[in-house]
């Protein structure tokens, strides 16, 4: 049996690591001291001045969409796992990024039995149609498509049918206008385009 010492080779490398170190911490001090340039007359400053607001945003916010006619920005807001807790469509001014006004958005009912409840109508995707004054948004958990008018806020129309077995659109989450139509996407490409 051969036992071997492995000591002194460690100390022999600690050795060597720490003289490196040495000589390296040495050699930057060694370099002589350079005196600064003396600032010429044709060196120049830059000013650059830089100011930033924040605003209160929406909680959940998805998307937003602008009405060129109208100049405002719309934008959809959602939260909650179903149950869905907040939800709005916020009209806000593009110039100041404040919001103007919110709409009230329906509850739906929801589950059945033990399980019954209300969860509000969540908006997720949206787009502005200016020819008709109206804001389309989907309304992805419910699967319902809806209007409101861009002036009031009031929704207008929804594709939404508490009584129907299987809605018209499936779980839509952005919508195109192509005037008159609007086109809900559906990742089941199961989806109406009423006309406005």
């Amino acid at each position: 049996m051969t036992i071997s010492y492995q000591r002194p080779r460690r100390r022999l490398k600690n050795l060597a690591v720490g003289a490196t170190a040495a000589s390296l911490l040495a050699s930057a001090l060694m370099v002589p001291a350079q005196a600064a340039p003396a600032e010429s007359a044709a060196s120049s400053a830059r000013s650059v001045e830089v100011s930033a607001q924040q605003t209160q945003g929406l909680p959940g916010q998805y998307q937003m969409a602008y009405s060129q006619k109208n100049d405002k920005l719309w934008v959809t807001g959602s939260s909650g796992r179903p149950p869905i807790e907040t939800a709005t469509i916020a009209r806000v001014n593009p110039s100041t990024m404040k919001i103007e006004a919110n709409a009230a958005m329906p509850t739906l009912r929801t589950g059945t039995g033990q399980n019954a409840g209300y969860q509000y109508n969540g908006a997720y995707g949206i787009a502005a149609d200016d020819a008709n004054n109206t804001v389309w948004v989907t309304n992805t958990r419910s699967s319902a498509v809806s209007v409101f008018d861009q002036t009031t806020l009031k929704q207008i129309w929804t594709s939404y049918d508490p009584a129907a077995s299987e809605q018209v659109v499936d779980h839509p989450r952005e919508v195109k206008m192509t005037t008159p139509l609007a086109a809900p996407s559906s990742p089941t490409g199961r989806a109406s385009s009423p006309s406005t």
